[in-house]
């Protein structure tokens, strides 16, 4: 057998478990989290099991940049318990030579992460907060979204459609709304250019009132105007769609959107980004767990590389929320915000490597 496909064996072998014992563990955990309202609302079985399945899903991929890191650093750790770490240095094969394994399965993963972000995810996680919110909680859906459009019926006969909407500054871009009647027949419609929620009210601009009355329609146009509506922000807010659903096409799209009418595009480049960044981390994993035991040290166990993986993963994730944070608040480019974690370990790896 090839040195090259006894490490790679080793390695996925030890991914498996890791996946698996983080997996358990955040499994278990969202479990006596939801188990209230699992109980409360009397969710059935099968409708609970679904929910977890895709949690599941979701748990799979935030957590394979652990699981790489385990993998790497167990399997180096018992090779240098054994000795074999050693037998293969003192062969004359090189450290790149056996860091090739990892770092070739360690890009596997990154790329299969960064497929799933583009077609799987987003779906994942709109079906599981849909299984949680509407199915178990029996929560009324609020909305839907609809060839990039946002619509929904509000507490005051409304349904509105709508074009784009800025949550930040609670703006919308183009937007229909059709009053129904007690018969739920439309009685007026209402189009306009843009609305601004401002003094406690929305602000219609450049739009148009249609009234129906029988077989007339009375039209009248508006520069500006406020109409009586019940819906605020936050209801808007809770419908528009969240980054975490998007992929990364349909975000890239809707940052277009934004900068084609000028709105501040901050917060979602900083989302954007972080859904490029986030699937490289398993291959900066794979460095750090090269730099940390490519040196053969025959004293440390299994157990060291568990400890290292938690302590790193905390590190990592800590100083990665540090820059999104600091990126969204316009404090830090969201190039740099994003990317800033994945430099610093992989700088950090390189040079013990290489030293």
């Amino acid at each position: 057998m090839k040195i090259e496909h006894y490490l790679a064996k080793e390695f996925w072998k030890w991914f498996v478990v890791g996946l698996c014992l983080f997996g358990m563990l955040s499994l278990v955990i969202e479990f006596f989290e939801k188990l209230d309202d699992i109980i409360d609302h009397k969710a059935s079985f099968f409708l609970s099991a679904s929910y977890f399945l895709y949690k599941t899903l979701l748990f799979i991929f935030q957590l394979a940049p652990l699981a790489v890191l385990l993998a790497t650093l167990v399997t180096l750790t018992l090779l240098a318990r054994s000795g074999e770490l050693l037998a293969l240095l003192s062969c004359g094969i090189s450290p790149r030579h056996i860091a090739y394994p990892f770092l070739l399965a360690a890009c596997s993963i990154s790329l299969l992460e960064l497929a799933a972000h583009e077609y799987l995810l987003p779906t994942v996680q709109e079906r599981a907060d849909t299984l949680l919110k509407v199915d178990i909680k029996k929560e009324r859906p609020a909305g839907a979204i609809q060839r990039d459009q946002l619509w929904f019926r509000s507490r005051d006969n409304y349904i509105w459609r709508i074009d784009l909407y800025y949550p930040r500054e609670a703006v919308i871009e183009g937007i229909t709304l059709f009053k129904l009647n007690e018969q739920q027949r439309i009685e007026a419609r209402i189009d306009a250019r843009r609305v601004r929620w401002q003094k406690e009210a929305w602000h219609f601009y450049q739009g148009v009132l249609r009234q129906f009355q029988g077989e007339k329609i009375y039209s009248e146009a508006f520069t500006q105007r406020i109409f009586p509506l019940v819906t605020q922000p936050l209801e808007l807010n809770q419908i528009a769609k969240d980054p975490e659903k998007m992929s990364i096409s349909e975000l890239y799209a809707y940052l277009r959107r934004l900068r084609e009418r000028k709105f501040d595009e901050t917060i979602y480049l900083t989302d954007f980004h972080e859904k490029l960044a986030f699937p490289f981390v398993s291959c900066v994993m794979a460095l750090v767990g090269l730099a940390l035991s490519l040196h053969p040290q025959q004293g440390r166990k299994v157990a060291w590389g568990i400890g290292l993986t938690l302590g790193i993963g905390f590190l990592y994730w800590a100083l990665f929320s540090l820059g999104l944070s600091l990126g969204k608040s316009g404090r830090l480019h969201p190039l740099v915000a994003a990317w800033g974690a994945n430099l610093f370990f992989s700088f950090l790896a390189l040079w013990r490597i290489i030293r």
